[in-house]
């Protein structure tokens, strides 16, 4: 799983149940190959890589994508993680270069609240089509509440399960969506609640 973006691929480590455009045009999902990291300390971290390209698991060219990710966490009501990834991605073409800029911000004022902040720059070049050259911005805020248990079993599932209901059929959120999640406990349920809230096709 690629560490650019703000959302993943996996539907219950996202806020909200559907993701934006930028997961799904502007950066890869997937990698093959090899990473190494290492932690200076609890608040910075770096990862490096060398990688098969964009969702390739055999590589389509005889380049390699290369793969790096700066992590900073100074106090805990912030992060920010700086991504990189470069190489060529073009079948049967080593000289056609693709690279992408990926930041993501998150700020935590309160307890249960996250403001989470996506900008992604990339580029192509030695392309085929056009004047060769291919360039492209995207951005994502998140905001992400997790509801509280107020009271202990079933009945506490109630007034969650209406209000995701109530939002997850209404509209297919946008990257500005506010999305409501429940932390798992030991009762399972998470479950539940993901089941009883996710909208039909």
């Amino acid at each position: 799983m690629t560490p650019l973006g703000a959302e993943v691929i996996e539907p219950w480590a996202n806020p909200n149940i559907s993701r934006s455009l930028a997961f799904t045009f502007a950066i890869p999902l997937t990698h093959t190959g090899a990473t190494a990291s290492y932690a200076f300390g609890p608040e910075v971290s770096l990862m490096m890589g060398i990688v098969n390209g964009w969702d390739n698991v055999v590589d389509s060219n005889d380049g390699k994508t290369f793969l790096g990710s700066l992590a900073i966490t100074p106090v805990e009501q912030f992060a920010l993680v700086m991504n990189g990834i470069y190489g060529a991605e073009q079948p049967d073409r080593g000289d056609s270069k693709r690279g992408v800029f990926d930041a993501v911000a998150t700020v935590k004022p309160i307890d249960n609240f996250a403001i989470i902040l996506n900008y992604d720059y990339g580029n192509e070049s030695d392309l085929h089509v056009g004047d060769g050259h291919a360039e492209w911005n995207a951005f994502s805020g998140i905001l992400s509440y997790d509801l509280v248990d107020v009271a202990p079993g079933p009945d506490r599932l109630r007034a969650p399960r209406r209000i995701l209901r109530r939002l997850g059929r209404r509209a297919a959120p946008d990257p500005g969506w506010v999305g409501f999640r429940q932390r798992p406990d030991r009762h399972g349920s998470h479950r539940h609640l993901r089941r009883s809230c996710s909208p039909k096709a």
